[in-house]
């Protein structure tokens, strides 16, 4: 288990804002 919390930058854009400020994302070159 991580201790802490690790990020994971990537570019893309927003297709669907969802509930609990969650987002549905296309990414790009993936």
């Amino acid at each position: 288990m991580a201790e802490k919390e690790q990020a994971l930058e990537v570019e893309g854009v927003v297709t669907q804002a969802l509930a609990n400020t969650r987002f549905r994302v296309q990414i790009t070159g993936g």
